[in-house]
């Protein structure tokens, strides 16, 4: 057997391990089969063979699995042109993944908190991506699974807990708690006995 791997596309080495081909040289037959071992590892391949049946539809839909097989099989190709023809499919969608993603309210909203460690109001987050309250917590709690004060809530605490821990305050809470943007200093213990079920001073200890 000759197997050969191709690197990715710059564009989808976050996605992509490599390109690969295999070709039996010898003769194959019911009476002489070829055997070839495949050792498990964590990436899950996507086979095209010639003489064989690859379950694209289900994955990429019919049209563009039959698109696919008719460019890789109606004539011949080499292998870089095989590869080409691939690349150029995974890029597509993958264009077409970052454009959804980009889009989505959801994700535009989990960014902006994440960007003010979670000091931003439900009302100044609806402000800044131009929906009313009621619609971004609808899609924020379909896209997400919970609602954006919660996970506001808790991108606050982490920072909170990350400073609390990166250098001792002396009890200064109500330092703090208006670094994190808590309203005062009964909230940031609030949410430190909800999510971490303690007092700022005795989670200092346990870190």
């Amino acid at each position: 057997m000759i197997y050969r791997e191709y690197p990715p596309h710059p564009a989808l080495r976050a996605h992509v391990a490599c390109l690969w081909t295999a070709r039996v040289t010898a003769p194959v037959s019911a009476a002489a089969p070829h055997l070839h071992r495949v050792l498990p590892d964590n990436c899950i391949d996507i086979l095209w063979q010639d003489d064989g049946r690859a379950e694209l539809p289900d994955m990429w839909g019919l049209s563009v699995a039959n698109r696919l097989d008719d460019a890789l099989w109606a004539k011949e190709l080499t292998n870089r042109q095989r590869i080409a023809l691939v690349e150029r499919e995974l890029l597509r969608r993958l264009a077409m993944a970052q454009d959804a993603r980009s889009g989505a309210l959801g994700v535009r909203a989990v960014a902006t908190i994440e960007a003010a460690h979670g000091a931003v109001s439900v009302e100044t987050l609806a402000d800044t991506l131009h929906v009313s309250r009621q619609h971004l917590a609808l899609r924020f709690r379909q896209q997400v699974g919970i609602t954006p004060k919660l996970f506001a809530r808790i991108c606050r605490f982490r920072r909170a807990l990350a400073l609390l821990r990166d250098r001792s305050r002396d009890g200064d809470l109500a330092g703090l708690a208006a670094e994190c943007g808590y309203f005062d200093q009964s909230h940031l213990i609030r949410d430190f006995r909800d999510f971490a079920d303690m007092a700022p001073g005795k989670a200092l200890l346990k870190s």
